[in-house]
């Protein structure tokens, strides 16, 4: 295969600026169970607080204030 055909361009390419320089970017998940760690809100029981509207809301807000406060 000729160096000019696009899939060899792509397979053996080389990017022009090279890799990013830090930690990977985190997911969705990993990020949220950074904030729930943070809140001091188990990660494993949130989706049952969360369920219910009235006792997420005041987890949340209550855990905000201690981290806030400290």
């Amino acid at each position: 295969m000729s160096d000019i055909r696009v899939p060899k361009q792509l397979l053996f390419g080389q990017f022009p600026t090279g890799r990013s320089v830090g930690r990977p970017l985190l997911c969705f998940e990993d990020q949220l169970k950074d904030n729930l760690k943070q809140c001091n809100i188990p990660f494993a029981s949130w989706k049952n607080k969360a369920s219910k509207h009235r006792t997420w809301h005041q987890s949340c807000f209550s855990s905000v204030q201690k981290f806030e406060q400290s």
